[in-house]
């Protein structure tokens, strides 16, 4: 039976934020909820399924609490988690060679 206007409607998404960026989405998915980013910098847990989305926001928190930049420089990216300009230089993790 579809919920008329005004009705409260359960739904089965969230939005998933952290005090730095909107991490992404986590949707139900057989007695969790599986998780999909939004920002590059949580891209770790795309595809994780959580027992619940308050589950999914301490996850995301944490991420966001890592110091991204040590570890994303060592992964060739930038510390949004796009390809570093060197990576970009070479054509390398999509990034498009500069013209000469």
């Amino acid at each position: 039976m579809a919920a008329k206007i005004g009705d409260p409607v359960m739904t089965d998404a969230f939005i998933i934020e952290t005090t730095t960026v909107t991490a992404g989405i986590v949707a139900a998915h057989g007695r969790g909820f599986r998780f999909y980013a939004s920002h590059p910098s949580m891209f770790v847990l795309e595809g994780q399924v959580f027992d619940s989305p308050k589950a999914a926001q301490n996850a995301a928190e944490k991420v966001a609490r890592l110091p991204r930049e040590k570890s994303a420089r060592a992964e060739g990216l930038s510390r949004w988690g796009y390809p570093s300009e060197d990576f970009a230089e070479a054509g390398l993790r999509g990034g498009a060679p500069r013209p000469a």
